[in-house]
Formats: C-alpha cells, structure tokens, sequence
C-alpha cells in the first residue's frame, strides 16, 4: 500500500479514470457495468481517505497490508503440530457462529476479512461470501457513508461506540448499536478493526412509539389523566391544563374529585367502583369545574389501566370540552322552537284575528322567548296623534307604565325607531347617547332595564304600524340569526295589524298572512333540516344557514317595500349578485313577480351563487355568469324564461348526490334543467305566470306580468 496518502488519492482516482475509460470504449453491456462499478468504487474509496481528520494520523493508520487474510477462516490450513491452538480457534469460531451477536473483522482497506453466522444470515448469505469483499459493495454506498465516520476514527485508533440507522442495501434501515475495538499488529499499528453489532431496531421502534404516543397525549386537545384507585391524579396533559385551568403541578397528587362540582361528588366513587370491576366507561356526558368556577360540558371515556400481571392499578381518563357543541345544540334548538312559535304565531293571528289582545300578547311572549329578554312591550301608533302607546307589556311596573304612556318625539329607542323605520338596538341605556342625561335613562333603570331593542313594526306601504321592544337586565347584543327570526315575527305583526286596519279586506287578508306564514317557515324549516341533518359542522352548518336564513329575509325586505304586491325581476338578481360586482352580465326583459316568486328566484339566485363562489365560475378570478330571461307565449298562457349561464370558471362535474341547492331547485320550480359542461354550469327554468302567482288578487293575467326589453 501507499505510504503517502496524497499519493493514494491520486492512484484511487487514477484507477476510476482508467475504469471509466474502459467502461465507455466497450460495447459489452455486462463489461461496461462492471467498469463502472470499479470506478464508483475507487471514487468512494478516494473521498474516505479525504474525510481523514488528519493526514498524518490517517497515513499511520493505514499502513500496507497485502496479505490481510481471516486467520479463523484460514485456521484449517496451519500445521498439524498446531492442534491446541486449531481446537482453541475451533471452539472459539462455534462460540461465534452460535452468538446472536453480530461479528465482523475488517481490513484498513475497507473489506471484510471475517464475519460471523449472524452477521451473514441478516443478509441471507454464508459468511465465506464476505471474505475480501469491500464493505461498501455488500452494505451499499448510502450505509457506507453512515458508518465511514465511525471508520476513520477507529483507524485512527479509538475505540468507538455509535447507535444509528444504517440502510443495508437489500435490507433497508435497520438500527444498530456497534463498538468498534481497533486491530493492531505486534508494534501496535492499526491494521483494521473489530466490530460487535446487535440489532436494536425493535427496541427503537418501541422507543419510537412511546415517544410518539406521550407525544400524542402531550398535544391532544382533550384531556387525557390517570389516576389511582383511590381517585388521587397521577398524570395530566397540556390539553387537561387547557380545558380544565390548572397546571400539572396544581392537581398531581390530588383528588380528582376538585374537578367536580358539589352536586356531583359521589359521580367519582361511582365510576372507579365500575372500573374495578373491569368495566370501560365510553361517552359519559356530565359537567366538571373549571379552576376559575365555570361548569363545563364534557364527554368522559374511563378505562380501566393494568399492570404487568394484569392488575387493576387504575384509571386513564380521556375528557372531551363539548361545552361549544352543547351551546350550539341549544341553539339549533332554540331556532327550531323560535321557528315553531312563529308558525303558532301565525296560526293564532289567523284563525283569532279579531281578538286583538291575545294576539298582540302571544306575538310579544314570542319576541320575549327569540330574544331571550327579560321583559317587553308592544306599541301601536296613532296616526292621528303621532305617539306610540301601549297596547301589550310583560314584567312593567306602573312607574314605567306611565311614563311611557304616550312616546312621541322623545329620546327613547322606540322614539329614535319610529323616525327612522329601522331597528334600534341599545346595548347599555347608561352610555347611549339617545338616553344619557334624560329622564328617560332613569325611568328604565328604576325598572331595571339595562339595554332595548326596538324593533318598527312596518306596513307595506313603508309606514310605522307600531312597535316591538324587548328589554334586557344586563348589557345584551343579540346574534344575527335571533335578529332575522325578530325580523320575521314583525313581519308576521304588522300584517296582523294592517289586515285589522283594511275591515273591507279581512277574509284575504287572514288567508294571506297564514298561508305567507306557513309558506315562509315551512322553508325556514326546510333549510333548518337540510342544512343540520348532513355531516357538516356545527360551524360550517351555522354558517350555512345564516346564509340562507339572509336570503330569505331580503326577499322579505323586497317585498315589503313594494307593500307585498310585486318585484322586479332584475331588483332581486342585482340584489342576490351584489357581491359579485361586475362579474355578472344580466340581459332580457323585466318582469314582475309575486310574493311566492320573488322568494323562490331569492333562494334560488342564493344557492346557485354560493355554488358558482365555491366550484363554479365565481371560484376563480377570471369567471363570470350570463343571465338572460325571456318571455315567451301569447297573453293567455306566459312562460318566463330564465337561465343562468356560467363562463372562465372550472368545468363543471355532475355531484354523485343531489344537494341541497339542487333539491330546492327542483322543489319550487316544475321545469329546470341543468347541465354540467366543460364550459360551466348552465340553469335553465321555465316557469308559467298566472293570475294565482301574483302575490295579491289580480282582475287579468297582464296585471300580473308587467315588462319591457331590457336597454
């Protein structure tokens, strides 16, 4: 060998050269493969002589060894006069092949000069296969390079010690722990080293997995604790911290009974008794404490923990924070009965209508119940004298009684309400400016009102019919969703209240209110199912919902400000587009639709929107929709025409399943089409306009219909 180690960097990459150089002048392919292994072997070999820490260092640990052989496999040929020492060797090699401990012996010159049974079994061959074979030709060149450090320093002379992944090649990682023990000659220069290795992959993959499991418990949102039998906590998760309040350090050691509420202290000794027994608690809804006081929701799962002889020794406990989802279960809840007082609203007014007490207090005790207040009233205008008075109230006391008796241009909210015809809604009387430095700021807190909601009662025609007010203890600020169903409710009042006004039309106008009411709800409760009963979440359902929910309520906004009679098609597709600024071209005729219309193409226009916003032309920057709408037929019998006409978006995929959107269109239209294409989604509908869809009586179908092209 070299005794210079420049010069054996040189020869290494003059022999890859020289392989190289053979291998591109061969045509054989068998041959040129073989050239070019020799190349990357020698190029391998070369850049682990220039990993050395040390020139001088390695040149000494690399001395010339030519006739490195394996003395153990070689045993056989010694003399005959050398049996003791060939029955030693004997021995000690069955010792070896027998140990599940892995043996090599290796040569400064990187090859193996022996290896033991169970370091050659790993790879599947005989351990006579390895013998003056380069290690990096039987562990591939990505193990190579994994050990090569460990290499250099045991040719140095250090015992080293690692614990790594190595990637055989054809075995793939394996995690090993290996000593390397230098082999030195006679005068104490390294020769090449002796390697001990024991596979430990099974152990670090159990190391992992416990790794990754405390991991898991250590991040989980929910709370994961052991305890004892005695119900002392023995562990406590970051997600335990989170929900409950306290740090490990505040609870480890104690019982878990500080986690449960006064009334539910002998729940603990219950559900340990179960698990002695063996028994696994699943989905167990109760309430605990939080450290600040709180009562919270929670799904409990209680198993039984075991030790190594299968001894009950504890408990592992995984809470679950369903406050939010209790809350928002309720609040569904308390919309669908909104939903169902309003349709009994409805039903009173209609079939009670003459008297007017009972009604005016069943429509206040509902906007009580929506709002969730504490008290109300409802006033009524005299149109003669401009004042409000009450007609019904809940809670009041005679004080308050009289001094709002009569409110006309006062600093009230009902006042402020009443000039504005819009809702007033006062969240604290003592900073709002309407009530600050007023008597009228003391009169509500004498009654212990805190904050009002004034809610304008409006005829069709626009004006103030009179008015609903709910007041509040505490400082309150209503949801949207409380505030659209309020919208509803005094909607559904003032019709009562104009159909008292016009006697001449009592009979219409009592089947008008109860059929808009019925019809109205029976959607709401329609969007209610559809949109709770999926698979959504109770975020994404709410979301949805309130955007329907809004779809509705400014068609019903539409419709009031043209008295209930009827509204321009190309109004409510402006209003339904809104959103979308200029990436709508809207062509055709205008056509004035009824009520029940006005609300279907409402729904309608807001499904096919919210999908064109989510997968459709709207999705993307460059889309936009065509909308176009005709009107075909001879007097008797018209026909609008409408389609909704995506382009510049995605192309359009059939749904395996008919959504909602889908089903409503197919629900309150008899004639749509739709089609799927590479272009986008087109819509088209149909839909024939008589005198019953007018919203209100009509004399002649033209009546009903009133258009013009479009400029």
């Amino acid at each position: 060998m070299l005794q210079n180690l420049g010069e054996q960097i040189r020869s290494c990459y003059e022999r890859a050269t020289k392989a190289k150089r053979r291998a591109e002048e061969t045509s054989d392919p068998k041959a040129k493969a073989e050239f070019l292994n020799t190349e990357r072997r020698w190029l391998l070999l070369a850049r682990s002589y220039q990993h050395s820490e040390s020139l001088k260092d390695f040149i000494r640990a690399i001395p010339d060894r030519p006739d490195a052989t394996n003395t153990l496999v070689h045993v056989a040929e010694r003399p005959c006069g050398e049996q003791p020492s060939r029955s030693w060797e004997e021995h000690l090699q069955t010792i070896i092949s027998k140990t599940p401990f892995m043996l090599t012996r290796c040569s400064s010159d990187l090859r193996y000069q022996f290896v033991s049974t169970a370091f050659a079994q790993m790879f599947g061959r005989e351990p006579k296969d390895f013998v003056g074979k380069p290690i990096v030709d039987i562990i591939g060149e990505e193990g190579f390079n994994t050990i090569l450090p460990h290499i250099q320093q045991v040719l140095q002379g250090k015992h080293v010690e690692y614990e790594n992944e190595i990637h055989y090649h054809g075995i793939g990682p394996r995690v090993v722990r290996a000593i390397y023990t230098p082999d030195c000659d006679q005068k104490g220069i390294v020769q090449g080293w002796i390697a001990s290795i024991i596979d430990v992959s099974d152990r670090a993959h159990a190391n992992r997995l416990r790794k990754q499991l405390a991991s898991i418990v250590d991040s989980s949102d929910d709370a994961i604790v052991s305890k004892d039998l005695d119900g002392v906590i023995v562990s406590w998760n970051k997600g335990a911290e989170r929900i409950f309040g306290y740090m490990a350090d505040e609870v480890v050691g104690k019982p878990i009974t500080i986690l449960m509420p006064p009334d539910l202290q002998d729940e603990g000794p219950r559900i340990l008794e179960r698990i002695r027994g063996g028994e696994r608690v699943e989905n167990y809804e109760t309430k605990r404490r939080h450290k600040d006081g709180r009562l919270l929701d929670v799904a409990l799962t209680v198993s039984p923990v075991k030790d190594g002889d299968g001894r009950i020794v504890g408990a592992s406990k995984v809470a679950r924070d369903i406050t939010y989802q209790k809350r928002a279960q309720e609040r569904v809840a308390a919309d669908l009965r909104a939903m169902t007082v309003l349709r009994e609203v409805g039903s009173l007014c209609a079939r009670e209508g003459k008297n007017l007490d009972k009604c005016l207090y069943e429509i206040l005790d509902a906007a009580i119940a929506i709002a969730e207040a504490d008290k109300g009233n409802i006033q009524l205008l005299d149109p003669e004298a401009g004042v409000l008075m009450i007609a019904a109230q809940r809670g009041f006391g005679s004080a308050f009684l009289k001094y709002f008796e009569y409110v006309g241009d006062d600093p009230t909210a009902c006042a402020a309400s009443m000039r504005s015809g819009e809702r007033v809604i006062i969240e604290d009387v003592t900073t709002n400016e309407i009530f600050v430095g007023h008597p009228s700021m003391n009169a509500l807190i004498d009654e212990g009102v805190r904050a009002v909601i004034s809610t304008p009662l409006m005829s069709g025609a626009g004006t103030v019919l009179g008015m609903i007010s709910t007041h509040f203890r505490e400082s309150h600020q209503l949801r949207e969703r409380e505030l659209g169903l309020l919208d509803l409710l005094a909607r559904q009042a003032a019709d009562y209240l104009e159909r008292r006004h016009a006697e001449e039309v009592e009979e219409t106008l009592v089947r008008e209110i109860q059929h808009r009411s019925n019809n109205q709800l029976a959607v709401i409760q329609a969007i209610a199912h559809q949109t709770f009963s999926g698979d959504r979440s109770m975020a994404e359902a709410k979301k949805v919902f309130d955007a329907r929910l809004g779809a509705l309520a400014e068609a019903n906004r539409q419709l009031t400000k043209s008295n209930w009679s009827r509204v321009n098609l190309s109004e409510i597709i402006r209003s339904a587009l809104s959103p979308f600024g200029g990436r709508t071209m809207i062509d055709g005729v205008d056509v004035m639709l009824g009520a029940q219309h006005v609300q279907n193409f409402s729904l309608a226009l807001h499904e096919l929107a919210t999908n064109a916003a989510k997968y459709g032309a709207l999705s993307n920057e460059g889309g936009w929709v065509e909308l176009f709408s005709t009107i075909a037929g001879d007097g008797n019998n018209n026909i609008l025409k409408f389609k909704w006409k995506e382009r510049g978006g995605p192309s359009a995929v059939a749904p395996t399943r008919h959504g909602f959107g889908t089903s409503l269109l197919k629900t309150i239209f008899t004639d749509v089409r739709i089609d799927y294409s590479v272009e986008g989604l087109t819509c088209e509908i149909d839909l024939l306009l008589d005198r019953a869809q007018s919203g209100r009586p009509s004399s002649s179908t033209t009546e009903e219909i009133q258009h013009m092209t479009s400029t």
